[in-house]
């Protein structure tokens, strides 16, 4: 039973992060993708593993405003904050 399904944002980011140093045009239509649905983002956790994912392949759009979304979990303010840090250049991730 295969079947192609929606990319969540969550998903996208974990997977561009975990595949970060590759390159492809599977690789690049995500990150296409994952620009794509940043800005419209509802949820401070898909928000910021896209932001992850994103800055991983050097993908993250210069213009792109501060994380907005409020986290609502302690396990989503600790992702928030591990992705400002990689927007800073301190990503422990790919360390």
């Amino acid at each position: 039973m295969d079947y192609d399904a929606r990319s969540y944002p969550e998903t996208t980011g974990v997977a561009l992060l975990a595949l970060s140093g590759s390159d492809g045009p599977i690789i690049r239509k995500a990150c296409g993708w994952a620009r794509a649905q940043l800005p419209a983002c509802q949820t401070s956790e898909g928000e910021s593993w896209l932001r992850l994912g994103l800055l991983a392949h050097g993908q993250l759009p210069p213009d792109v405003a501060a994380p907005e979304r409020p986290a609502r979990t302690i396990q989503n303010a600790a992702l928030a904050l591990l992705a400002s840090a990689a927007g800073e250049g301190r990503n422990p991730f790919l360390e």
